[in-house]
This record gives C-alpha cells, structure tokens and sequence, in this order.
C-alpha cells in the first residue's frame, strides 16, 4: 500500500468519529468525497487510482469505532438499573435484571446491523440499476423512478458511463476475498466479504462465550480461533487488524 494512502487514516478516523456521524448510513463514497473536502492536497485523480486500498482502510476503522461504540453502550444499561433499583425499592429489582440482559443482546446486534447495512444498500442499488437499464432498453419510464435509478447509478461518483460501472460492483464493503485456509475451516466457507466475515466470528464467540466477563473486549480463543490467530487470547481490535492476513484477492487465492 502507498504510505501516502495509509497516511489517510487519521483523517478518516476523524470523518468517522464526527459528532452527529450515523455509522448506519455512512458509505465509502462519502468517506472519499469528504477526504476531498478536508485535505486540499488530496486530488480526485489520487483518490480513485487507490480506491480499492482507501476503503480498504475506511472498512478497518469502521468496524473499530462499531464495535466500541457497541461496548460503551453495553456499560451503560447496568449504572441506569442500578440508579432505578435504588429509587423504586426491591421489589422492581428482577425485571430490570430481565431488561438488562436483553439490552446487552439489543446492542450486540445491533452492533452487527451497523457492519451489515451498506451491503444491503448496496443489494438495492443494483436492484435500482437493473431496473432503470431495463426502462432504458424497453423505451418505457417508470415515473418518477427513472431519475432515481439514474443517481444511484453514480453513487460511487466515479465515471458516469453505463459500461464501467459493473467492474465497480464488488469493491468497497460489498467485495468478497478468499480466507485463508483456518479462517475458511472455522466459517465454513471459502469466500465471504470482510463485513460479513466480522459479524460471523462474532456469532462464533457470543454463541461460545468467548469474551473475558473482566474485560469484554478481550477474546478468549478456542481451538478454531487458536488456529487463525495463534494466540491463546487477542484484544477485539488486534482482532481486526489481524484479520487482514487472512483475506485475499480471489485471484491471488487461486
């Protein structure tokens, strides 16, 4: 990767971190174009001959900022019933046990949608793009649609040509690699894209109970995990980093 690409992710940690950022809706095209916007040196030449690698690094601090956000959400459930067992007496103490437990589940899944949602924005774009090359082919508008397809058809702000556009589908969030031979053993398969990679090892270890109760950030390896990372426990963030080793280019796999 260029040092001047990997130099880019403070900036886009910052962009991520923003006050007010819904890490719900954000997109990779939106992280490029504000990178464009923040740093006046930064040409759009630059940023869409290293697209791939500066997504690349907008996916790794992603999942780095969800999941944290995911854990401090998770210690503030149990301060709030302890504050409302205190005020409202005994009595009321077992269903806010009950709602604590379920909060913590809540806010593991939705730590999961966060990872999920641009590739399902990304399942309607192409719906969106099939369907207005369809009207276009036919000679037939379908209302106010029609312009709606043409805006998503450039959502990724590259080149507005309708050829060029499906060699841009499986980059970003939404681009598959081939796992390594432990990774693919442990997910049962052989190709998955990064985000949905992430959201399986973390079914894996809620399911075993894998995170150290002292520390939750902290991933307690069974054997399969031993296999990947070689260690007898990571941090979720080392995790993550790591986790690069065992992805590649399809073509690199084969």
């Amino acid at each position: 990767m260029d040092p001047s690409v990997a130099a880019l992710e403070p900036k886009i940690r910052q962009i991520l971190s923003a006050p007010g950022i819904d890490l719900s809706t954000i997109s990779a095209k939106r992280v490029r174009k504000q990178l464009l916007e923040i740093d006046s040196t930064l040409t759009q030449e630059f940023v869409r001959g290293n697209k791939e690698d500066i997504d690349r690094i907008t996916q790794t601090v992603y999942e780095e900022i969800s999941q944290q956000l995911g854990e401090e959400e998770e210690e503030v459930p149990p301060k709030r019933a302890r504050d409302e067992d205190a005020t409202e007496g005994e009595g009321s103490a077992p269903p806010k046990k009950a709602k604590k437990t379920k909060t913590k589940q809540e806010q593991a899944d939705e730590e999961y949608a966060r990872q999920l949602q641009n590739e399902i924005n990304g399942g309607r774009a192409r719906s969106a793009r099939a369907t207005s090359t369809k009207a276009k082919a036919n000679g037939t508008k379908r209302g106010k649609k029609g312009p709606k397809s043409s805006a998503t058809v450039n959502s990724d702000g590259e080149e507005e040509s309708g050829e060029e556009k499906p060699k841009k589908r499986g980059g970003g969030f939404k681009k598959e690699y081939a796992l390594s031979p432990p990774l693919a053993a442990l997910l049962g398969v052989e190709k998955l894209a990064r985000p949905q990679v992430v959201k399986q090892l973390w079914d894996h270890i809620k399911a075993n109970n894998m995170q150290n109760p002292d520390n939750r950030k902290e991933i307690i390896c069974d054997e399969p995990f031993r296999a990947v990372f070689g260690v007898d426990k990571i941090d979720m963030f080392k995790m993550n980093k790591e986790l690069g080793s065992h992805l590649y280019e399809p073509e690199a796999a084969s």
